[in-house]
């Protein structure tokens, strides 16, 4: 491996990094000091003392552990306090990050942030109600926010000024009601993406209320809308009731509509 001081970018997204993965990072770090994004998607085999290695690369703007099966939160600290240009990070499928672990994140990078990914599988409103201090975050996806209540998407998400992409995986606990009330709120008014795949509470009723909303307020050409676990028979209503927009439904669990300017 040869220095190159000069490189900016390096994608190793599921690579299988020999047993010694370590050293590797090791050279990675020593020989291209100045990366700003750094992608070890799925990497394996990455053991807590590789991880420990990236704290090293300090002017890292862009980060992707997504898939890290051993990545802990401790880890994640270390990072988070010693790549100070962080601004985009993903942490899907991370599954050993606790609520005190994101506070922690978003303590050090909040201020910063402008995408964030993460596993919400173990996470609680605790952290997802600290999300407002992510001034500046434009894009967020949670997977599995079972835990997501209405107080954690409202306090959390819902004053959230310059977001334009949300992605919420299996929000069981977000009522329609909660949903309507977020998708209301003047904040949300410049949302581009909307995706709230299997968040069964979601109903007929919420949807046109979605619509109604970005019907009114979004300027842009096209917004996309994903929505999952709406009952079949409530298909052929909200067809009807989505005036304006192009609706793709099959016989999947599945909606699809993208809102376009008429």
């Amino acid at each position: 491996m040869y220095s190159c001081g000069c490189l900016k970018k390096l994608n190793l997204r599921f690579c299988s990094l020999s047993e010694d993965s370590t050293g590797l990072l090791a050279s990675i770090v020593a020989f291209y000091p100045n990366l700003e994004e750094l992608t070890l998607k799925g990497c394996f085999p990455l053991t807590e003392a590789g991880y420990s290695l990236i704290p090293r690369l300090k002017k890292l703007s862009v980060l992707d552990l997504s898939h890290s099966e051993e990545l802990s939160g401790k880890a994640v600290r270390l990072i988070a306090e010693s790549c100070q240009h962080l601004k985009k990070l993903n942490l899907d499928d991370v599954r050993k990050i606790s609520d005190d672990d994101v506070v922690h994140i978003i303590k050090k990078l909040g201020s910063q942030l402008i995408t964030l990914i993460l596993d919400g599988e173990d996470l609680t409103d605790v952290a997802f109600s600290n999300l407002s201090n992510c001034v500046r975050l434009q894009e967020l996806e949670v997977s599995f926010c079972d835990q997501m209540t209405n107080k954690g998407l409202l306090k959390g998400i819902g004053s959230l000024q310059q977001l334009h992409s949300l992605h919420l995986k299996k929000g069981h606990n977000l009522t329609a009601r909660g949903l309507s009330m977020f998708l209301h709120r003047p904040a949300m008014a410049c949302m581009v993406c909307l995706n709230l795949s299997e968040c069964s509470s979601l109903d007929d009723y919420g949807l046109e209320r979605i619509a109604n909303r970005y019907k009114k307020f979004i300027p842009c050409a096209c917004m996309n809308i994903m929505v999952s676990c709406l009952k079949r028979e409530h298909r052929s209503q909200t067809r009807k009731k989505l005036c304006g927009f192009c609706l793709q439904a099959n016989y999947t669990d599945q909606v699809t509509a993208a809102c376009r300017r008429s």
